[in-house]
């Protein structure tokens, strides 16, 4: 079952799928495009869609610091398939 096998490391958790990493700045856009529409906000309960990349930003800092006071492999990842495509 060595296809089965998983790292965990602080900033990231890795299979032979996935990759589970901390989350950046740097993916302002892409969360955008997906927190930035109404539609999504209402289907995970916030009270209204991300404004800007500026508030993108923030948000993502402040996830990544919530995240990393949990304990591994607890916390809010950034989803990236083996294959390269990027989820949040």
């Amino acid at each position: 079952m060595d296809d089965l096998h998983i790292t965990i490391e602080p900033d990231h958790i890795v299979n032979s799928t996935l990759i589970l990493r901390s989350r950046s700045a740097e993916d302002a856009h892409g969360a955008f495009e997906i927190y930035g529409d109404p539609r999504t906000a209402k289907a995970i309960g916030r009270r209204q869609p991300v404004r800007d990349l500026a508030e993108m930003r923030e948000l993502l800092e402040h996830w990544d610091r919530q995240s990393s006071q949990s304990p591994v492999p607890q916390g809010l990842w950034a989803v990236k398939a083996a294959s390269g495509l990027l989820r949040f």
